[in-house]
């Protein structure tokens, strides 16, 4: 499942190097910025707040520790804006 979600992620980042799409300083302080909490959070009020139309994909978390007994995750997020034509890729 890690595997899929991954390769998800590697396409996902290809596909935005390729895109013509030009940066935008609102967009990333106003929507971009509050989606780093969503893998902390895990609940959709983050998302509320910032997209009128969205897909949340779902959130993934996984135990990423070194150690046999390690309490560490990996958390991460997949959200689609339909208004902003963008894929959100969030994860800690």
């Amino acid at each position: 499942m890690l595997f899929k979600f991954l390769k998800y992620l590697c396409f996902c980042l290809i596909l935005a190097s390729l895109s013509a799409s030009q940066y935008s300083d609102e967009f990333a302080r106003r929507k971009f910025w509050p989606m780093t909490a969503v893998p902390y959070a895990n609940d959709k009020r983050c998302t509320d707040l910032c997209f009128n139309s969205y897909e949340y994909y779902r959130t993934v978390e996984v135990n990423c520790d070194l150690m046999k007994n390690g309490s560490d995750t990996c958390a991460g997020a997949a959200i689609a804006s339909n208004d902003d034509k963008a894929i959100i890729l969030t994860f800690r």
